[in-house]
């Protein structure tokens, strides 16, 4: 006869189909509601994997099919048109509910990282998290990008005395060893410096120091913020102003970046500032 069930299920089907089709509870939620419900400790109650297998056996429609292909493509194009008039996250979200879309948190975000729909707030913001390979001694070599360099700086301002105190207690062979490696890495860093090929350190990257403050940029794309604004003569509160002052421009023209831009209308919303 085998092992009886741990869980009865008989009388559950309608309870779940209701938190998880009509209700839309996401399955965790749906192990607190039972937990809650029969007054039991959540670990007594069916796991997450469990309740999905449940579904799957009774055939319950899956949260990917919320939308046909054609619903799908409304949706995005809505999303894309308020994104493209400068419309917050927050808001573009309550107005698609108010029009009727069925859209959580987690739809928004999906839909927006999928589409590129990520904007950038006074704050900055945030990188998602993308499948990057990871950093190998000669990314070191040829030195950071833009994005590497403002998460290096981070990590370096939030490092502790105790860590900086771990990384000098090394056995002399391996002290040694490392000492070498690093001079072998500067002298490939150095060439490709002096061949342009590779951009100039700002700031220290991995084990690799800051290059010379006297050296310039290769091209004017790898000008730094700090550099533009001191060339500019602008204090931080000026590159705000003036920040805020082209955004207003941009909207005004239907400038979403410059790439889509048409021939000359870049040029043009900069000699307006």
């Amino acid at each position: 006869m085998g092992r009886p069930p741990k869980y009865d299920w008989d009388d559950k089907r309608d309870i779940c189909y209701k938190l998880w089709v009509v209700d839309k509870l996401s399955t965790p939620n749906i192990v607190k509601w039972f937990a809650e419900h029969f007054k039991l400790p959540e670990s007594e109650v069916p796991s997450v994997s469990q309740f999905h297998q449940k579904f799957r056996n009774w055939n319950f429609p899956g949260r990917r099919d919320k939308w046909t292909e054609e619903e799908y493509e409304k949706l995005t194009a809505r999303t894309k048109e308020l994104f493209e008039h400068y419309v917050t996250a927050g808001d573009i979200q309550k107005t698609l509910k108010e029009e009727g879309w069925d859209l959580n948190d987690y739809d928004f975000r999906a839909l927006r990282k999928k589409n590129g729909m990520l904007m950038r707030s006074m704050n900055g913001y945030k990188p998602l998290p993308s499948n990057k390979r990871p950093r190998t001694e000669s990314d070191a070599v040829e030195g950071p990008t833009a994005e590497e360099e403002e998460q290096q700086q981070q990590s370096e301002d939030q490092a502790t005395p105790e860590e900086d105190a771990q990384q000098t207690t090394l056995p002399p062979e391996e002290a040694a060893r490392r000492a070498q490696r690093l001079a072998e890495l500067q002298m490939q860093s150095d060439e490709l410096l002096r061949t342009r090929k590779r951009r100039r350190r700002i700031r220290g990257y991995g084990p690799m120091p800051a290059d010379d403050p006297s050296i310039g940029p290769r091209y004017g794309s790898e000008t730094s913020l700090d550099e533009c604004k001191a060339f500019l003569q602008l204090s931080n509160e000026t590159y705000m102003e003036l920040r805020d002052q082209f955004e207003a421009i941009c909207r005004e023209e239907g400038i979403i970046k410059m790439t889509l831009c048409a021939d000359g209308q870049w040029q043009a919303a900069k000699d307006r500032l």
